[in-house]
């Protein structure tokens, strides 16, 4: 690594540490749609109420609710019926995160394309993680969905960061380089300021650790075992020393992941993100 993208990592962490680098927000609709989670007493109909503020979001679930992975026996027609049939947490986590789609997006060309890739990224391993989550695992399709379109969110802080000094960032090749090595941190960081619960937040970092080491399966072994199912299948990592495998229930053979009937689930999983 230059010493240049060196030195521009410890002067973003630097900013973090004396609190002086911008964090992106959450959405607002995302903060309503995790404030109306966090109540246990909230009904359908006003957590129906929140959602209906976006009407592309609340479209989009609606959507979700006539797609084959729900396959119900009669059509969704509006917000309220999708969320009786998908369900108060898994309507809050899918939300949450499309919500945060809208972060992915910047007026610089470079910048712009660089998130679009990211997020493209991030709704893959989503939908390799729900099906691995539902077929493998305790942890709830939605939790693993989530945590999949999260897993990246620590590129944003940086990019936020070259929007800002153009002249630091100057070519898509560094920015590249930055990302890769300091989003997991970021990531963690990012979604600890916003409040997620912690076996959430700490996917960036640990799901960034092919080799890490843990005494029982959990959402970061969820989404390495994705990404290496999907966007990292070429990286190079030695998958029979990657345990989080084990802990699955599968093998370390990618191949033998990609059955016909998974691989089809994952293909409607995707959808959901389209």
């Amino acid at each position: 690594m230059s010493d240049a993208i060196v030195k521009l990592e410890r002067t973003l962490y630097q900013l973090i540490e004396d609190e002086k680098l911008v964090l992106p927000t959450l959405p607002e609709v995302a903060i309503q749609i995790r404030q109306a989670m966090a109540d246990s007493e909230i009904g359908i109909a006003q957590l129906t109420k929140v959602l209906s503020r976006d009407a592309a979001l609340s479209a989009r679930l609606v959507k979700v609710a006539n797609s084959p992975l729900f396959r119900g026996q009669s059509e969704i027609t509006d917000i309220q019926m999708a969320v009786s049939r998908l369900g108060r947490d898994y309507t809050c986590n899918l939300a949450t995160g499309l919500a945060v789609e809208q972060m992915f997006k910047a007026s610089n060309p470079m910048i712009n394309k660089k998130l679009r890739e990211v997020w493209n990224q991030s709704t893959q391993v989503a939908s390799v993680a729900h099906v691995l989550a539902k077929h493998y695992t305790q942890i709830p399709a939605d939790q693993a969905t989530l945590a999949g379109l999260m897993h990246l969110i620590g590129v944003l802080p940086v990019i936020t960061f070259a929007e800002k000094h153009p002249n630091v960032i100057k070519s898509a090749e560094i920015l590249d380089k930055v990302v890769t090595s300091i989003h997991p941190g970021l990531g963690t960081h990012l979604l600890q300021h916003w409040g997620f619960a912690d076996e959430l937040a700490v996917v960036p970092e640990q799901a960034a650790k092919p080799y890490r080491v843990a005494s029982q399966a959990d959402l970061a072994d969820v989404i390495l075992v994705a990404r290496l199912q999907s966007v990292d299948a070429d990286c190079g990592t030695e998958l029979e020393k990657v345990s989080a495998f084990a802990r699955l229930g599968l093998s370390n053979d990618v191949e033998e992941l990609e059955a016909e009937d998974i691989n089809e689930e994952i293909a409607e999983a995707n959808q959901l993100f389209k």
